[in-house]
Formats: structure tokens, C-alpha cells, sequence
């Protein structure tokens, strides 16, 4: 199986290292797993040597039309090239990102959400 996962927070907490975890685990159990996850944050700096593809090159936590765009193009070309089976974001700017880009490419690879909030989802 080919698991896309992303989470974009910015300090360390018990998210980053969940999505950190599910890699590992998901890798050691021989499937295919690429991490995506924000410049300079832990999870970037934890993930490095990680048997996996990484990318830490993108920030998705900002609202810049121009910054939007490219992360939309490089997602876009992420998924042509890694062609997940499954799609799991850690936090909300991956559940947007993923499931514009998802549509875009017209696919119909699962999207899990994971959250770490104890609130009940909303429409």
C-alpha cells in the first residue's frame, strides 16, 4: 500500500510524533510511505534519515495566494509521481490541501483524517 501523510504543525507535540510513528510503522511493515511535513519544524528535523521520502520543503500553514499555489502544484506533482492509495493528514491545512488536490487529480484514494483535538468533527 501507498500512504501519503502530512502534518503541518509547528512545535513539537504529540501529533508530530504520531505521524512520525505511523511512517515508521507503516514502512517497517514493508508498505511505501512518503511524509509530508513544514520547513524548519521538528518533525522535519526528526524525520531526517528516515528510510522514506520526506519532503520539508513546504508550508502549508500560510494564506499567501502565491504560497497556496505552489503548495497546490507541488502536491499535485507528489501525487502523479507517488500515486498514493491512501491519503492521511495529520492537521487541517493537509485535510484542505489533500482533498482539493484529490479532486483535482480525480481520484478516489481514501482520505483518513487523523486530528488530535477531543472535539467532535463539524460539517
Amino acid at each position: 500500500m501507498r500512504v501519503l501523510i502530512s502534518a503541518y504543525v509547528r512545535f513539537p507535540n504529540a501529533l508530530a510524533w504520531h505521524a512520525l510513528e505511523v511512517c515508521r510503522g507503516l514502512h517497517a511493515a514493508g508498505h511505501q510511505v512518503y511524509l509530508l511535513c513544514q520547513r524548519n519544524s521538528p518533525l522535519a528535523r526528526w524525520s531526517e534519515g528516515e528510510p522514506f521520502p520526506v519532503n520539508r520543503d513546504l508550508n502549508l500553514n500560510r494564506f499567501d495566494p502565491l504560497d497556496m499555489t505552489r503548495g497546490i502544484a507541488v502536491l499535485r506533482r507528489t501525487f502523479r509521481e507517488f500515486r498514493p492509495d491512501i491519503l492521511n493528514p495529520h492537521c487541517p491545512p493537509g485535510h484542505i490541501y489533500f482533498a482539493l488536490v484529490r479532486a483535482l487529480e480525480k481520484s478516489d484514494a481514501p482520505l483518513v483524517r487523523t486530528v488530535a483535538e477531543p472535539r467532535p468533527p463539524k460539517r
